[in-house]
C-alpha cells in the first residue's frame, strides 16, 4: 500500500516548484533588459561615440555612481557647482 503525502508536503513541493519557475521567468526577464538597455545604450551613442569610449562610460558610472559620472561629463552650468569644487578627487579623473 503506497503512503499517501500529507497536504502540508505537497503544498511545499508546488511551492518549490513555483519558486523555480519564477527564478527562472525574473533570469529570462533580467536577461531581456540587459539586451534592451544595452542596445539603447549603443543606439543613442552610436552616432557620437566609439564601442570604446561607450565602455569608458559605462566603466566611469560604475567606478563613480551616476551623480559622480554626470559631473565628470557635463560642463559646469552657472548655478550648478563645478565639478572641480563639488569633488577635487573626480575633477582629474576625466572619461574620454
Amino acid at each position: 500500500m503506497a503512503a499517501v503525502k500529507s497536504t502540508s508536503v505537497k503544498a511545499l513541493a508546488r511551492l518549490r516548484a513555483e519558486r523555480e519557475a519564477f527564478d527562472n521567468r525574473e533570469r529570462d526577464a533580467r536577461r531581456d533588459a540587459a539586451i534592451e538597455l544595452g542596445e539603447a545604450v549603443l543606439k543613442a551613442a552610436d552616432l557620437a561615440l566609439d564601442p570604446v569610449q561607450v565602455s569608458d562610460v559605462m566603466a566611469a558610472v560604475l567606478k563613480h555612481g551616476f551623480d559622480g559620472a554626470m559631473a565628470l561629463l557635463m560642463p559646469p552650468a552657472s548655478g550648478r557647482k563645478s565639478p572641480a569644487t563639488a569633488a577635487p578627487a573626480l575633477a582629474t579623473d576625466h572619461v574620454g
